[in-house]
């Protein structure tokens, strides 16, 4: 059937989300495939092409919003979150720009230092040039950004979103060393040296916390040097430099204080600033990869903080262009004792840097396990609460355990407090102050309500007064509550799926929203009470105390060593904070959600209206602003507290109410008006079990949380995991194709991408191709069917075109696939599975998938394809006409050979340079049938499709480059050794007069070689006593060096 509207279709407003987290592999040059996967989930963001079906079909939005990435591919996951930052419904930031870097900056002949032949340089500390070339085109590209921020096409339907958070890892060379407690309070030191930097993005939040992603000078600069931070490999870039201490009106400065907050780099212990070398403190990083090449943990632990405002599904990605295959290799299959040699390789190199994913595997599947079990005790408990019979005092034997683990819960919160207060004074070494803090730390450790017996005769009644005490003012109990009534909601929306706008279903499906939106507002509003809590604590700790206050510090707590009055103290900041000063903020409050209309849904669609989001950010504002203004009274409120709290001892009957207790009201209410306006006995019933639910979850809560707590379970849902590899991307164009046919990168230790121009967009191509294959092929599951049917059932309805569902599927499949065949098999399927409401079976399911994977593919091939000729002829052009340099050849306009992979292409391309135009005799065949055919880019290698003079070149720059570096090593020591001078001559005759020398005598063609291996040894002998390591180092390359000109030169006389 063929569409006849001109048009394309108005994105839908979609029931569900799908919700993705990315990981992104280290992998030196084979971040450049990454980045060609990265730039499909931002595609799939976007809704472009394939990905507007994909949407139609699980009836969801598409969203990346947690993102981690270490080494080069921490590279990609910072362009990726900037991308995602910087685009909205209006405007894009188009993360295809970036390939560019790859693809133009990604060069070894640019990367590579520039050495004097003849003259060693003394301030050198790595073969490649981090800190000017490479962190300056980065920041340059980041600046180009803003330049090219394009309007967002009419035809696209784009995912919107809230939060992001990006995950980076670094090395700490001299490593975090801090101090905690055992359960006696001894003081314990430990180092780490592994540096996370968290970069949170928060929509609506930017003028409160910032925006990490903001298009500043210096913005630009901090992301780029986090860049180098994460990706410097050892040797080959230079180790970075971050300074902790701020340097007013010092931009650099200004630059580290960005990294310093991203990575939290302040929390630590440091020595006196006047002992360190330059009276400063800074500290050193390198590689993120070297101690943590696959960054899992942060995604897992954040991928399920989300509020959700309709039903959404979650996958985890990891990328992993060369995964690990062992079943197939020697050593597996002989299990032959190893040797002495390769027990030292072994021991000290390959398996001390072997990093395996099988420990986070087998997390995320006991997560998925502890999970699993939590819903069937969650569906237990909520089947006992509407149990006419229920009575909650059955509950007893369980009550001591859960309200320790509450109590225990809340001392962590408060010791975190007070460590991030110590670290200010450790800064500004007020040693005085850290101590104080240190005591206090370790007073609440020890304070017997969570450790030990009470000194009271009845330590159930001890437990359940500071309990009865604390119960109103933990926010993350009444958190826990939203999340959970949520989450009921939600499983009561999946069973009613809106179809048509005068169905039941329809109204009663939006009134949910309605709930689940407010409900989530006032979980944020939760989220934002308990850091202002978590701020203001921290700024009272800070302040020096006055009057009764004081006395009550220095004589109650740290003379007497009371953990109870620590406990008082910080207990009585909170209730001051909650109680006494909100009044006026939270009735706006209630108006403001009161006043949310009931019966426009389109109001409710959360993702689509920014304003809506800004003014309750502002009212959230408002109420925190009013908890923590500036009171003269401040202290003496909070004095008057404990003084209360010591007299009542642990009751609570305080005539004010708590701002939590006032937020649990007002939902209770909330739910019962809900109910009040249903007239069918269906929804009433509804509504009685989420009330039900709601009233009694302290009893839920009593069973779920110390499991929750104890097993450490963070989610409530299971973690759907993901690889994206050249090996498993088997659909459309990937079919029968593995990493050797695909990837160029993966040579030489996967440095091979920075080689050749044509192998970097190659990468790229084959990680876009991979990278659609893998998204659709995880997205699209044979439930889509019903979803499907909701989303063009509901479309369809007061259409003036596209009326019917064979017209809209029709113009849906136009929209998204121009290939005739392609597009009339998608149709034919997707008209039967809308009218049957199933796919026949799992063959015709695969054939549906394996059709739009290559639609995708072919328009990926049609736009990359030409880049990757192009950028071969251009390499191959720049290398002959070196080489027509060096060798003084005569002119020739036309290069000596071409890519054989990219030949016919390449002789049209440059025929059309010629005329301008192509001649019909130089047409090229059509690009995906060649590309599935002829194309090979990915089979080349360095031996072969590099010329002998260029890898000569790049071992003797690198070879002088090290030289340089040993020198910036042992200065004036190494100079004046006369063994360092025979190297360095050898160097000379190597970089600049062996094609002569070689030319006037073909005696030397064979002999040189053996001097040199000759003398080498020798100077190795001798030169090793001074510098271990970059003796070596010098003498490999150098060996390396003449293996490949010796074979260059048999190569030469055999084409000869």
């Amino acid at each position: 059937m063929t569409s006849t509207a001109t048009t394309p279709l108005k994105k839908p407003s979609f029931c569900r989300e799908i919700r993705l987290g990315l990981v992104v592999y280290g992998g030196v040059s084979l971040a450049i495939y990454m980045n060609g996967v990265c730039r499909e989930f931002y595609n799939a963001i976007r809704g472009r092409g394939i990905y507007k079906l994909i949407k139609a079909l699980t009836d969801s939005d598409i969203v990346v919003d947690i993102v981690s990435g270490t080494s080069a591919g921490g590279i990609n996951g910072i362009l990726l979150s900037y991308a995602i930052a910087n685009s909205d419904q209006q405007n894009l930031a188009d993360f295809k720009n970036f390939g560019q870097i790859w693809r133009d900056n990604g060069d070894i002949d640019q990367l590579l230092r520039e050495p004097s032949p003849n003259k060693p340089k003394n301030n050198i500390d790595s073969v490649l040039d981090g800190e000017g070339y490479y962190q300056d085109q980065l920041k340059n590209a980041l600046d180009k950004s803003v330049t090219q921020i394009n309007p967002n096409p009419d035809d696209e339907w784009y995912s919107d979103f809230k939060e992001l958070d990006l995950f980076v890892t670094g090395t700490d060379v001299l490593g975090k060393v801090s101090k905690t407690f055992d359960q006696t309070g001894k003081e314990i030191e430990i180092k780490d040296h592994r540096t996370v930097f968290h970069l949170r993005y928060r929509q609506d939040r930017i003028e409160q916390i910032g925006n990490p992603f903001s298009q500043t000078s210096i913005n630009h600069k901090a992301l780029a040097k986090l860049c180098r931070i994460t990706s410097c490999f050892p040797v080959a870039f230079p180790v970075v430099t971050v300074k902790l201490d701020p340097i007013p009106g010092d931009p650099d400065s200004e630059v580290d204080q960005k990294l310093v907050k991203w990575g939290q780099l302040n929390n630590r212990e440091l020595p006196n600033r006047d002992l360190t070398v330059n009276k400063t403190h800074q500290l050193y990083f390198i590689d993120g990869g070297v101690l943590d090449n696959r960054p899992f943990s942060y995604t897992i632990n954040e991928i399920f903080c989300r509020t959700a405002y309709r039903p959404v599904t979650r996958k985890l990605f990891y990328i992993d262009p060369a995964p690990d295959s062992f079943l197939n290799t020697p050593q597996f299959r002989n299990m032959a004792k190893p040797n002495i040699g390769k027990v030292i390789t072994d021991s000290l190199i390959n398996l001390p840097r072997y990093e395996s994913i099988g420990t986070d595997l087998a997390r995320i599947q006991e997560l998925n396990q502890k999970v699993t079990y939590y819903r069937m005790l969650r569906e237990t408990l909520e089947n006992e609460t509407f149990d006419s019979h229920f009575n909650t005092s059955e509950n007893s034997n369980n009550k001591e355990l859960y309200l320790r683990c509450r109590l225990i819960a809340l001392r962590d919160r408060v010791i975190n407090r007070i460590s991030n207060t110590k670290q200010v004074f450790v800064l500004s070494q007020n040693k005085k102050k850290v101590s104080e803090l240190e005591t206090a730390i370790k007073l609440i450790t020890q304070f017997p309500s969570v450790n030990k017996n009470f000194d009271h005769q009845d330590e159930d009644l001890k437990l359940e007064e500071i309990s009865k005490k604390t119960q109103d003012f933990d926010v993350q109990f009444f958190f826990r509550k939203s999340y959970f009534l949520n989450s009921k909601i939600g499983s009561v929306i999946e069973l009613f799926q809106p179809k048509l706008q005068e169905n039941q279903d329809f109204v009663f499906y939006w009134k949910l929203q309605r709930l689940v939106y407010i409900i989530s507002w006032h979980a944020e509003l939760l989220k934002l009470i308990q850091v202002t809590i978590n701020l203001t604590m921290e700024n009272i700790l800070k302040a020096n105390f006055e009057g009764e206050l004081k006395k009550f510090w220095y004589q109650e707590i740290l003379e007497k060593e009371s953990g109870e009055n620590t406990y008082l103290f910080l207990l009585a900041i909170q209730k001051t904070l909650l109680v006494d000063k909100i009044h006026q903020s939270w009735e706006n409050w209630k108006q403001a959600i009161q006043e949310i209309p009931k019966n426009k849904p389109e109001y409710l669609l959360y993702t689509n209206n920014e304003e809506n989001s800004k003014f309750f950010v502002r009212q959230i504002d408002q109420i925190t602003t009013e908890m923590t203004k500036k009171d003269e009274e401040n202290e003496l409120l909070i004095m008057q507290e404990i003084e209360y709290l010591r007299k009542e001892g642990y009751s609570y009957s305080k005539t004010e109410e708590s701002l939590l207790i006032k937020v649990d009201h007002f939902l209770q209410e909330l739910l019962k008006e809900s109910k009040s306006e249903s007239k069918n006995q269906n929804e009433i019933d509804i509504f009685n079990d989420l009330i039900n639910t709601f009233e009694n979850f302290e009893y839920i809560d009593a069973r779920l949380y110390p499991c929750e707590f104890l097993s450490e379970i963070q989610t409530k849902s299971t973690i759907a995991l993901e690889r994206i590899s050249p090996n498993d991307a088997q659909f459309g164009l990937g079919k029968g194709k593995t990493q050797n046919d695909k990837l160029a990168g993966d040579q030489f230790r996967a440095f091979g991408g920075f080689f050749k121009k044509s192998w970097r967009s190659n990468d790229i191509l084959w990680g876009r191709l991979d990278g659609l294959n893998r998204l659709v092929e995880s997205l699209v599951d044979q439930n889509f069917v019903s979803r499907f049917q909701n989303v063009v059932t509901r479309e369809i309805d007061g259409q003036d075109h596209c009326n019917t569902a064979e017209a809209y599927i029709s113009q849906l499949v136009d929209d998204c696939i121009k290939y005739p065949e392609i597009n009339q098999k998608v149709k034919e399927c997707l008209i039967e599975v809308f009218n049957t409401g199933k796919i026949e079976n799992d063959e015709k399911f695969n054939d549906l998938l394996n059709n739009i994977v290559l639609a995708g593919q072919r328009e990926i091939v049609e736009t990359d394809l030409p880049v990757v000729v192009q950028d071969a002829i251009e390499q191959q052009l720049k290398w002959n006409q070196e080489s027509k340099a060096n060798a003084q050849k005569e002119s020739n306009s036309s290069p000596e050979f071409f890519d054989q992979t990219v030949n016919q292409f390449a002789a049209v391309e440059l025929a059309n340079l010629a005329e301008h135009s192509l001649k019909a005799n130089t047409t090229p065949p059509d690009l995906v049938e060649y590309f599935k055919t002829s194309y090979q880019v990915g089979s080349e290698t360095l031996q072969e499709d590099i010329p002998s003079a260029v890898r000569s070149r790049w071992i003797n720059t690198s070879v002088l480059n090290l030289r340089d570096m040993l020198v910036t090593w042992k200065g004036e020591k190494i100079l004046k050794s006369p063994v360092f001078f025979i190297l360095v001559t050898l160097f000379k005759i190597i970089y600049g007069d062996l094609g002569k020398l070689l030319k006037l005598n073909g005696f030397l063609k064979f002999i040189l070689p053996v001097i040199f291996v000759g003398l080498g040894v020798f100077c190795f002998i001798q030169l090793i006593k001074i510098a271990p390591l970059f003796t070596l180092l010098l003498v490999v390359s150098l060996l390396i060096s003449l293996v490949l000109i010796v074979l260059g030169l048999v190569s030469n006389l055999i084409s000869r």
